[in-house]
């Protein structure tokens, strides 16, 4: 009995001469053939491919037989092939062939002796085989001698803790050991075949392909970090395959832990020469700098460990309260836990015996502290420690951490050196409190204005300096202390004079305060770009002159300037809002939406947005500049040509002109959502007919079963004569009748309605039945449709046989399916019964 022909058939073997011969044969018994002589080449074609058989040899150069079966078994988009093991080494071992995926195996050996088992597994694919039959073959001692040693080598690889990867010289994976699997996250099944590159983050992606494209030429360069995709910290070692230079060994460390100690070190460290460097500024520092050292301390301590709020409060003993609270916070509302609530009994307890208040979580706090953690609680605190300071046992106030979005337990390390800091703060307080009482009140705003790190001055009506602080000095010389007049005019490079006078006389006039910029010249020569902000004096009624502060911005102007230019010459497009409009465009952004850059300024940012994605953009948007998010966000761009286009966007919060305003990054996805769209079309539809295909129309039975709403008809229609079409005509001619099929069915049917290519000349169709498309409705439009369609093929005209089945809502679609095949195959064999041999001559 020969066995069915026209079966897709995948041969997978590195044996070019068993290729030819597997070839030769299937074609030869009429079947569609694919050769593959890898494992990599046979997963390349299964994309576009989907055969009914595949024969896969056990032993491959690449990833081996039983691998590659399980490999196949979870690609979803073809249907279940028959796969069958053909093994060399069937004489040598047993093989579980069950366990690996396969449905058959057929013992390598002469030819001759094979050819009648594939003919038998061809003919009945379904039949249950137990064992191989090694008629003919025999063991080989040379081939058990190299199975031993792979069994070595993989007990070897298995044993290790590093991964160990085999890679292609384009980087897709061939082997990996079990530690890879635990290191990467990833299955095996997952990994094999796959491009490594790709499981590590996109920031090391380029180093990680430049040490691959080296390693050839340096296999023994340095080791350095990188991170996966889990956040893992490993190092990696590339070396080439001395016997196959189309492969490469990969060896992954995973040095997580070992960073994380190293950091956790670093920090202590870091932490303790924090501490020393305000010890020892404190020690010489001015009583009247002492409480901007502390703030400005505790910024560099609160940000530098991680916390939201950091502060000192003294403790009043005539008040049995806590007072005079220095503070640093992220927040505007400061630290959100008082303890000098008298409610807190627990709290008060452990203060009155000098006892560190360290709360890493709240479930830690014991059932007497029910008040404390209410309040904690409400005030979004969820990690608190309280340190007091004392001075003869005598409490002098606490120094206080508090955090808002996590949990964090102290080392004895860190409590040790935040006493200290504390200590030191108390101390420097003290001396303050002691120095206050001797300055003189007369001296007070000169003072002040000496601490600030701006320019401080004060001018008559006609610009002539009538005080400057010791900050103006240092920047334009000791001529500013000698009794000569000096214009406030003469230090502004000559080009800006006369746009600064004018601004003079608007401020004496209408107080104007807005800010200006100027550029002015140094007492060395150099050139300061200031900002100055003025005010005018006034005394009785009358202007008497200007008061303003200038800031040196000559720095931060000369990193906006480098900014520009590096954002000018960036890939991604870059802009800067100023309440939600631009203020700055590069080329690459006006580009991407398609105006010119002068066009954008000024213009709202939200009009080039697609409608539909303002909502969910702004949203985005905010929660990023709030740190609630750090994935970059996709909406659509709407171009000035109207075309659509897809971004993927980053933003982040800057000044700009004294102004908060948020800085834009933007990268094109259009190619890429292009490409995912289609992707999702071939996963669904089948490529011949653009129907659905079979594993999509499975899913949309099971929907319907589970929710449908009204009766449902379900279509099966089979096309007569295809294979004498196919064996007289060619496959050609078979698929034409396969498009003229799917064209004469889909017209008839709704555009909710599923209508699928099932099978090889199998269609089918569902749709509910809401009163508008009943069952008979349908198969008299179709059979007008192919009447129609008929008359314009005349000399090849089209015939369908049709099974239809309805149920009321409730029924069993598998129980209608079945119906409706049934009909199809009885109207079938009428049809044939009927046509007999005419049909097929005609088709002739």
């Amino acid at each position: 009995m020969p066995a069915k022909q026209n079966r897709k058939i995948l041969v997978v073997d590195n044996n070019p001469v068993f290729l030819g011969l597997m070839k030769s044969f299937l074609k030869k018994n009429g079947h569609q053939v694919w050769t593959a002589d890898n494992s990599l080449a046979a997963l390349d074609a299964l994309k576009t491919n989907a055969p009914d058989f595949i024969f896969i040899d056990y032993i491959m150069p690449d990833i081996d037989g039983g691998k590659l079966c399980r490999k196949i078994r979870e690609i979803q988009a073809i249907r279940k092939p028959t796969i069958i093991l053909v093994s060399a080494i069937a004489a040598e071992q047993d093989i579980d062939y069950i366990s690996l995926g396969f449905d058959a195996c057929i013992a390598k050996g002469p030819f001759d002796l094979m050819t009648p088992k594939m003919v038998q597994l061809l003919q009945r694919p379904h039949r249950k085989t137990h064992g191989v039959d090694r008629e003919g073959i025999y063991p080989r001692e040379i081939t058990k001698e190299l199975l031993v040693i792979k069994h070595r080598l993989e007990t070897t690889l298995s044993s290790i803790s590093e991964a160990v990867l085999e890679v292609t010289d384009s980087g897709r994976i061939l082997y990996v050991n079990p530690a890879a699997t635990d290191i990467i996250g990833k299955t095996e099944l997952e990994l094999l075949a796959c491009d490594f590159q790709t499981f590590f983050k996109k920031g090391t992606q380029k180093k990680i392909k430049r040490k691959f494209s080296q390693c050839d030429m340096n296999p023994f360069s340095p080791e350095c970090d990188f991170e996966l995709w889990n956040e893992r910290k490993v190092t990696i070692n590339i070396s080439p395959v001395e016997e196959d230079s189309t492969k490469k060994i990969l060896v992954i460390r995973d040095i997580t832990e070992k960073r994380l100690a190293e950091t956790e070190l670093n920090f202590h460290r870091q932490f303790e020469k924090l501490v020393t460097d305000v010890s020892t500024r404190f020690i010489s520092m001015p009583s009247d700098k002492i409480e901007k050292g502390i703030k400005a301390a505790l910024k560099k301590i609160g940000c530098f460990a991680g916390v939201d709020c950091c502060y000192i409060a003294q403790f009043s003993e005539a008040a049995c309260a806590f007072t005079n609270i220095y503070q640093w916070s992220q927040h505007s509302a400061g630290l959100r836990f008082n303890p000098s609530d008298t409610a807190f009994r627990w709290y008060s307890e452990q203060l009155k015996q000098l006892n560190i208040i360290h709360i890493p979580d709240l479930d830690m706090l014991p059932q007497k502290a029910k008040s404390e953690r209410s309040v904690l609680e409400k005030a979004g605190v969820q990690s608190l420690l309280h340190i007091p300071i004392a001075s003869d046992n005598i409490i002098m106030g606490i120094i206080g951490l508090e955090i808002y979005s996590g949990k964090r337990l102290w080392s004895e390390e860190m409590i040790s050196l935040m006493r200290i800091v504390g200590e030191i703060f108390f101390n420097a307080i003290k001396r303050a409190g002691s120095d206050k009482a001797l300055r003189a009140s007369e001296r007070k705003y000169r003072e002040l204005a000496d601490l600030l790190p701006q320019v401080v001055f004060e001018a008559d009506t006609e610009g002539t300096l009538t005080f400057v602080n010791r900050q103006a000095q240092d920047y334009f010389g000791k001529i500013l202390l000698q009794d000569q007049k000096v214009s406030m005019f003469d230090m502004i490079l000559p080009e800006e004079r006369q746009i600064a006078r004018e601004n003079y006389r608007r401020v004496l006039k209408n107080n104007d305060p807005s800010p200006r910029q100027y550029s002015l010249r140094k007492s060395d020569g150099s050139i300061a770009t200031m900002i100055i902000n003025t005010n005018a004096i006034h005394h009785h009624g009358e202007t008497v002159g200007v008061r303003g502060v200038a800031s040196d911005i000559t720095e931060r102007k000369r990193w906006e300037d480098l900014y520009r230019t590096l954002a000018d010459k960036s890939f991604a497009g870059v802009y800067l809002l100023v309440e939600g409009r631009y203020k700055y465009v590069n080329a690459k952004f006006a580009e991407f939406v398609g105006y010119d850059s002068e066009e954008l300024i000024n213009q709202k940012s939200i009009n080039l947005v697609h409608p539909e994605d303002r909502k969910a953009t702004w949203e985005n948007a905010i929660a990023m500049l709030k740190g609630q998010r750090t994935a970059p966000y996709e909406f659509r761009i709407l171009m000035k040509s109207g075309t659509i286009r897809w971004a993927m966007e980053t933003v982040s919060s800057v000044f700009y002109d004294g102004k908060r305003a948020i800085l834009g990054n933007v990268m094109d996805l259009t190619e890429r959502k292009t490409a995912e769209e289609q992707l999702l079309y071939l996963s669904t539809h089948d490529s011949l007919t653009n129907l659905y295909n079979r594993a999509y129309f499975e899913a949309e039975v099971k929907r319907l079963e589970q929710g449908r709403r009204f009766p449902v008809n379900v279509l099966i229609a089979d096309i007569d004569f295809l294979k004498e079409t196919n064996d007289t005509l060619g496959h050609w001619a078979g698929d034409d009748l396969l498009r003229r099929t799917a064209s004469v069915i889909r017209q008839v049917f709704r555009h909710e309605d599923v209508v699928a290519r099932i099978g090889g000349d199998e269609f089918a169709a569902i749709w509910t039945d809401s009163g508008q498309l009943s069952a008979e409705t349908v198969l008299y439009r179709i059979k007008r449709s192919l009447s129609n369609h008929n008359k314009a093929y005349h000399d090849a005209p089209l015939s369908l046989s049709i099974g239809i089945a309805s149920g009321p809502r409730g029924c069993s679609v598998g129980t209608l399916m079945r119906e409706a095949d049934k009909r199809m195959y009885e109207e079938k064999a009428k049809t044939r019964h009927s046509v007999g041999t005419q049909q097929i001559r005609r088709v002739k």
